[in-house]
């Protein structure tokens, strides 16, 4: 940043948690492979693109579209059981995650986490890494009625920080999330994770980087 130079900054931000502020997603990746093995099926790698990012209703869709008979609550149980497994060994944080979420708040930046997962998953994960006396709100899948997608998350998720979506950034790295977040409004930041951005995740958003600290950069010179 140039000497003397007033950066401007949203008022928010909103951060996915999977594959964005923790290298989580990949636990994902690995465990519904092997819990459709366990219960008789071969898992597509469409299956896996689909899911990322996305829960609630669209999830379950999207298991019983290619697992036609599976116990749905006993296929998504195993997998959170697996995921969970892995990260009581290893939780392990994405590279500037913690950099950023601390900058924005000194910066007086309100910060919210939307994620797919499980509430509390997502509060034992930020309390773990130490960051969830950062956070201001979370918000997770089972709270809103259409996944992502849909922008419903993110436009929640700014209201429960008292903001309108355009004073928002929102910080993705799944196709869905970043399709989500650029349907709501808010200047969407991607960091890809497992997946490569698709032409409407390019439209979609405003900046997209290979880590948060890369993208923490351009904030902090008033790029983004």
């Amino acid at each position: 940043m140039l000497p003397g130079k007033e950066v401007y900054m949203k008022k928010g931000a909103i951060f996915d948690m999977d594959g964005l502020l923790f290298d989580t997603q990949r636990y994902f990746d690995q465990s519904w492979p092997q819990v459709a093995a366990e219960m008789g099926y071969e898992c597509p790698d469409e299956f896996m693109k689909e899911l990322a990012g996305s829960s609630g209703r669209q999830m379950r869709m999207s298991i019983e579209k290619y697992f036609p008979g599976v116990d749905y609550v006993k296929f998504l149980d195993r997998g959170h059981e697996l995921v969970q497994e892995k990260t009581d060994r290893e939780l392990p944080v994405k590279p500037g995650a913690e950099e950023l979420v601390k900058y924005f708040f000194e910066n007086g930046v309100k910060i919210a986490v939307a994620s797919g997962n499980r509430r509390e998953v997502v509060e034992s994960n930020l309390r773990k890494a130490g960051l969830m006396k950062y956070v201001d709100a979370v918000i997770c899948g089972a709270e809103v009625s259409n996944a992502k997608p849909d922008p419903e998350i993110f436009v929640t998720a700014a209201k429960m920080l008292g903001l309108k979506s355009e004073e928002c950034y929102v910080f993705e790295d799944s196709l869905n999330g970043v399709h989500a977040g650029g349907a709501s409004g808010s200047t969407t930041i991607m960091v890809p994770d497992l997946r490569e951005p698709d032409e409407k995740c390019k439209e979609a958003a405003a900046g997209i980087y290979q880590t948060l600290t890369e993208a923490m950069e351009d904030i902090r010179d008033g790029k983004i």
